[in-house]
C-alpha cells in the first residue's frame, strides 16, 4: 500500500491480503508489550515458544489450528530468536497498534487493487476489507470462504488462483467459494 501511494510508476496491479490499515483492539498479550518501558522487557524477556504457538493457533488459524504445528511454530520461533528478531517483532506490534498514517493511503492509489480477506480473520474484521475495497478508487474484495487471517497459508492454492487471475486479467469481484465444480 506504502509503495503504490510513494512510488506509482513501479505499481501496476496490487493485492492486499488481511491489511493492518485500520485500528483494531490488541489482545491482552499485545497490549501488555506495548506498556512504555515495561512493555518492551516483558515481550523481549518473557514470551515464550507456548505463547507464539497459542497466538497462531487461537488466532491465526482459529479454524484449523493443525496448520499451526510444530514446525510451523519452530520455524517462527526460530526467526523470533536470531539477533534482532524480538526487537523487529515488538517495532511490527507498534506498527500494528498506529495505524493511523495509514488512513488516507488508500484513496491515494492509482492502480487496480485486489483485496482479499479471510471470511474468520480473527485479527482484523472483514468489516476492514470491506472499507478498504470501498477506499480504494479501483478496489476489489474478494472474501475466502472458511479462511482466517493468513489466507495464503489457510488456503494456499484459492489464493495463488485469485492473485493469478487478477493479476492476468483484473480485477475479480465477489465471495470465493473455492474453484468451480469439475
Amino acid at each position: 500500500l506504502t509503495a503504490a501511494v510513494r512510488h506509482p510508476e513501479r505499481v501496476t496491479r496490487l493485492v492486499l491480503c488481511d491489511s493492518a490499515c485500520y485500528p483494531t483492539p490488541l489482545p491482552l498479550e499485545g497490549r501488555l508489550a506495548l506498556t512504555p518501558g515495561l512493555g518492551a522487557l516483558i515481550f523481549k524477556k518473557l514470551y515464550r515458544k507456548a505463547d507464539l504457538a497459542r497466538y497462531f493457533r487461537t488466532s491465526v488459524f482459529a479454524d484449523n489450528p493443525a496448520l499451526a504445528d510444530e514446525q510451523y511454530v519452530d520455524y517462527y520461533w526460530e526467526r523470533l530468536e536470531r539477533p534482532g528478531g524480538r526487537a523487529a517483532a515488538h517495532r511490527a506490534l507498534h506498527g500494528l497498534s498506529d495505524v493511523q498514517d495509514l488512513a488516507e493511503r488508500p484513496r491515494r492509489v492509482g492502480c487496480p487493487a485486489l483485496v482479499v480477506w479471510g471470511e474468520r480473520d480473527r485479527i482484523f474484521p472483514v468489516a476492514h476489507g470491506e472499507r478498504l475495497a470501498r477506499e480504494l478508487p479501483h478496489g476489489s474484495l474478494t472474501v475466502v470462504a472458511g479462511a482466517g487471517h493468513a489466507v495464503p497459508e489457510d488456503r494456499p492454492g484459492d489464493f495463488t488462483r485469485l492473485v493469478t487471475d487478477f493479476l492476468a486479467a483484473g480485477v475479480t469481484r465477489g465471495r470465493w467459494a473455492g474453484p468451480p465444480a469439475a
